[in-house]
């Protein structure tokens, strides 16, 4: 598939697409990426994040062929991760979670395969949604985090 460059929400739009094996590039412009890929079983390959992004809530849930994460060096307004790679079982990378994210609830659970660091922000502090540091690795199950500069 490929997505107008007029996108800007991609709200559930490749909701449970259980044969997408391959995510379309994401334009310039798209703000909204919640629930975009969840429970598409066969991804293998995830788009880049672009720097329009703010919430990822749900974006990439249940991915179970999903193996590295999108690249997110350029998503840098991304403020809601709440879930955004769980049950991701095959996932072996972790992006840096952006500076600007102020939920990240959730965002590795069940990614059990997941190997290396996976870079948390000094930022994420209690004033953003009552998250320190050691709740902040409790929420990436286990995965060892790291304070990222």
């Amino acid at each position: 598939p490929v997505l107008s460059a007029n996108t800007t929400e991609m709200y559930f739009i490749f909701y449970n697409c259980k044969s997408l094996t391959t995510a379309p590039a994401i334009p310039n412009g798209v703000t909204n990426m919640q629930g975009a890929f969840e429970a598409c079983t066969s991804l293998t390959v995830a788009p880049a994040i672009p720097s329009t992004v703010t919430d990822m809530a749900w974006a990439f849930t249940r991915c179970e062929s999903l193996v590295n994460a999108p690249d997110m060096s350029k998503a840098t307004n991304v403020r809601n991760m709440f879930g955004a790679f769980s049950g991701c079982i095959n996932l072996t990378t972790g992006p840096r979670i952006p500076s600007s994210a102020q939920d990240i609830t959730n965002t590795y659970s069940g990614c059990f395969n997941i190997t290396g660091t996976v870079e948390v922000p000094c930022t994420l502090t209690a004033s953003f949604v009552g998250f320190n540091a050691e709740i902040v690795y409790y929420h990436v199950d286990g995965c060892h985090g790291t304070c990222g500069k």
